[in-house]
Order: structure tokens, then sequence, then C-alpha cells
């Protein structure tokens, strides 16, 4: 999936001869705290946060007077939608422009909001399956040994999350599986030495996952 498939089509963006008022109040209206900004050709000139118009509010009539403050943040319409993910966990932004590379046309904005939908209606998401997460030093670290142990007692890796640490030999690998009963897979990991350091399944009150889906929420949810 790519960023132009998931474009919020309902966010607008800014010109340079709109008035600060009209960018508060969509603002206000679509729950963000930042607008891409356009020329009249439509071509991308940066994005305007909230707190940027406010420190400029008292000397700014028009966007044009904050042209300073835009930053050039963007994707491109055929880049990844993990690119999404970090341009816009990286940027610390509510929203982030799509372009075309090749000239800056403004496709339109993804929202963290439209963006996390997305992500939880994806099959490797939404589909039921427990969840095991291992820590694994850098050296060690195999996917396809994590993928042998898995497949040899009759599941499948729906989807991997691979997380490293500042300053650490070691990393976290979490896997979705296509079953709930990872009972005997946990086993076969603690065979092989893996050091696992969560797990949920079918048995699971999930009341551990629920708090990390909501930290991760509260982290993407700057405005």
């Amino acid at each position: 999936m790519i960023a132009g498939d998931i474009i919020s089509y309902d966010l607008p963006a800014l010109h340079l001869k709109d008035n600060l008022s009209v960018a508060f109040q969509w603002l206000d209206d679509f729950k963000v705290s930042h607008l891409p900004v356009i020329d009249d050709e439509n071509h991308y000139l940066g994005l305007i946060s909230e707190n940027s118009l406010f420190d400029l509010e008292e000397t700014a009539e028009t966007i044009a007077d904050c042209e300073g403050a835009l930053r050039d943040v963007f994707i491109g319409g055929n880049d990844h939608i993990f690119n999404v993910v970090k341009a816009i966990s990286s940027n610390k932004v509510t929203i982030v422009p799509v372009i075309n590379y090749d000239d800056r046309t403004f496709l339109g904005s993804i929202s963290n909001e439209h963006l996390m939908q997305v992500l939880a209606a994806m099959p490797s998401v939404e589909n039921p399956g427990g969840i095991i997460v291992l820590e694994v030093a850098h050296r060690d670290y195999s996917l396809s040994e994590i993928a042998r142990i898995v497949e040899s007692n009759d599941a499948k890796i729906l989807t991997t999350l691979v997380t490293s640490f500042p300053d650490s030999n070691k990393m976290e690998v979490t896997i979705k599986l296509n079953t709930e009963d990872v009972q005997s897979i946990l086993q076969a990991f603690e065979r092989y030495q893996y050091t696992i350091t969560a797990s949920y399944d079918k048995s699971s009150k999930g009341d551990d996952l629920v708090d990390r889906y909501n930290q991760l929420m509260n982290y993407l949810n700057m405005g």
C-alpha cells in the first residue's frame, strides 16, 4: 500500500493569501495541529503548525507573512505506507502532505488518525491471532529461524515488527501469528533458548496489549 492510496481528501490546504483566521478555523474543525500550504498553481510550499501561527498572530495577517515558519515535511505519492508512519513519527506532526516528487504538485494529506484506521484495518492487524514478543541479540537475529520454529508448530507469521534500542545490542521482535493458540510455539522458543518478554493469546485478558495500543495512539495524537 502506498501513500497515494490513503490520502485524506477532506483535509484542506492553505493558500498564501488566506487569513490566519481561516487557518485557525480549519485547525479547529479538522482537529489537527498542522496544515499544508500551497501556491496558486497547486505546488506544495511547506507545512505550517498551529504553534507557529500563534507565535506570529500579532504580526502576521496572511499565511504569506508566515512563510519563514514553513517546514518542508512531505511524502511522495508512491512511497510505502511505512514511510508515512516514519514521516509522522520522526517529524512529530499530525498530518503529512503527499506530493509528486517531480514537480512538487500537492496531491493531498494523510492525518495520523486516518493512518491508524488504515493500519488497524490491515489483515495482519485485524485478523485474530496470537502475539509473541522476543528479545534477541543483534548478532543472533534470524527471521528465517524464527519462521521455521513457528511453522514447525503448524502456524504462520502474519507480520513482524523489529525494534532496535539505542546503546543496546538487543532488539525486540514482535510476531503476529495466524493462530490464537501459542502455547506450543512458546515452548518451542524456550527450547531454542529464546527470551520471551510477552505473549498474548486467546486466554489473555489483553490489558497489556490495550495499554500499548493506547500509548501508541497518545504518541501519534500530537493535536
